[in-house]
């Protein structure tokens, strides 16, 4: 009995581990799509994106993102209107805002999603905002849904990966690619990274 116990638990300890794994889709290998191009005033300073976003907070994101739809029948086809995916950001530090906590958990609406395009998987998203990485620390800059949580209103503009060291060194700031910062390839780096910057002079640790 205490055998067949022990099996079991370690079945469904398996059975867990693989389930967690397969809650985020693979982004990296999907078709991609872009619904909307670059900003056409893109904030380029901070005062800029703080006049946009109301909600600085620095979080880690979890390995929870959910696909949300909005979606019409026309002839009894379903054609997607608009999408985004819902993640959960555990808050590390609050930078700017009223009624979040550090320790808190919020959800965070991204502006991306995965859908089926041609029978096959396709990433769609707005301006070059791609998907961020589950377990990493971001800077976030947001503003609060009426229906609840909080949207990257900024698009790319609003995540900025926290450095892994204290110190960030700007030199090796200045090697990022796009990849790396999870930008898609027709983000404008120089503006990104400009921007990037003073956000670290103003919340990073330098």
């Amino acid at each position: 009995m205490k055998i067949r116990f022990c099996f079991l638990v370690f079945a469904m300890t398996v059975l867990l581990v693989f389930c967690g794994c397969a809650n985020r889709p693979d982004y990296a290998n999907m078709e991609k799509s872009q619904l909307q191009a670059s900003m056409l005033s893109p904030p380029d300073t901070l005062d800029k994106l703080l006049d946009r976003c109301h909600v600085v907070v620095q979080g880690i994101l979890r390995n929870d993102a959910q696909t949300e739809l909005k979606t019409n029948s026309t002839f009894g086809i379903e054609i997607i209107n608009s999408g985004a995916t819902k993640s959960t950001l555990h808050i590390t530090k609050v930078l700017q805002a009223q009624e979040i906590g550090e320790g808190d958990d919020i959800s965070i609406y991204e502006p991306y999603y995965a859908a089926e395009y041609n029978e096959k998987p396709c990433l769609f998203y707005l301006s070059n905002y791609l998907p961020a990485e589950p377990g990493k620390e971001y800077i976030f800059f947001l503003n609060e849904k009426e229906s609840g949580g909080y949207i990257a209103d900024a698009v790319e503009y609003s995540r900025y990966p926290v450095p892994e060291t204290q110190a960030w060194d700007e030199a090796e700031m200045d090697s990022l690619t796009r990849e790396e910062l999870f930008l898609a390839e027709g983000a404008d780096l120089e503006k990104y990274m400009a921007l990037y910057k003073e956000v670290l002079d103003e919340y990073g640790e330098s």
